[in-house]
């Protein structure tokens, strides 16, 4: 968006301000270059939340988005709560452009339930859940066939039950981090396992729009052609965040 096409959208939203303290904001954002860009970023960015198992990549993937570093060249400390709202943009190239508005690290070692928890109370535009063929010594470890069959059975029950999270999901994504670990015949027989979860829990909740979520096997380092797998990521993240369609069935 140019910035007088921001500038109309702030004179719009200044209409309908409520109370001198917002107005204000507003007046000092249209003066501002970098707050117009806050605030871009605040009111039409997407809502983005990465889940999945204990070290399989989601806060390196978040500094990849913000920064275009990887876990090899900027190693990551285990995240053990939580994060604070972030909000930026991402430029990883001229069709790999897009503003998050709202994003959330989360502890990868947190059950399956407090993770759809997690999914229910942000409600994200796009959800990235991200897994590894690694054992990893931390508590309540899954293989990632097991952990993905009950984190989708689960995603699918909050879909159905709660229909402002449906509404508000636009995009989903999986990614199979780390394949470099294992042999080709483990990779291939690991990804069979998990397109026939997807078919089977997701078949019939998404129809025809089950093609759009893709499971994409990757090694997200720099020295093992990370670059490459990482801007494929964001260009399929960007491109159903584009079409806007909600992916259950109408």
């Amino acid at each position: 968006m140019d910035p007088a096409t921001a500038l109309i959208i702030l004179g719009i939203l200044q209409k309908i301000a409520v109370g001198a303290g917002v107005a204000a904001l507003l007046k000092l954002a249209a003066k501002s270059p970098e707050a117009v860009r806050w605030l871009r970023r605040y009111v039409l960015g997407s809502n983005i939340l990465v889940v999945g198992q204990a070290r399989a990549g989601k806060t390196s993937f978040y500094n990849y988005l913000k920064h275009g570093e990887f876990a090899d060249t900027h190693p990551t400390e285990p995240t053990d709560r939580v994060s604070k709202p972030m909000r930026f943009p991402v430029n990883r190239g001229a069709d790999l452009q897009f503003n998050v508005s709202k994003a959330f690290d989360i502890p990868g070692d947190l059950p399956v339930s407090e993770q759809i928890d997690i999914v229910r109370r942000k409600r994200p535009k796009a959800l990235m859940i991200f897994l590894s063929p690694l054992r990893e010594n931390v508590e309540g470890w899954l293989p990632a066939d097991e952990w993905f069959g009950q984190f989708t059975a689960q995603l699918r029950s909050l879909l159905v039950l709660d229909h402002k999270v449906a509404k508000h999901l636009r995009c989903l994504k999986v990614v199979l981090n780390k394949i470099d670990a294992i042999n080709d015949a483990d990779r291939e027989q690991l990804l069979d396992k998990l397109h026939g979860i997807l078919e089977e829990e997701w078949g019939k909740l998404f129809t025809t729009r089950l093609k759009n979520v893709k499971v994409i096997p990757c090694t997200l380092r720099k020295d093992k052609g990370g670059e490459l797998s990482a801007k494929v990521i964001v260009l399929e993240l960007v491109s159903c965040l584009r079409k806007n369609e909600t992916l259950l069935k109408p």
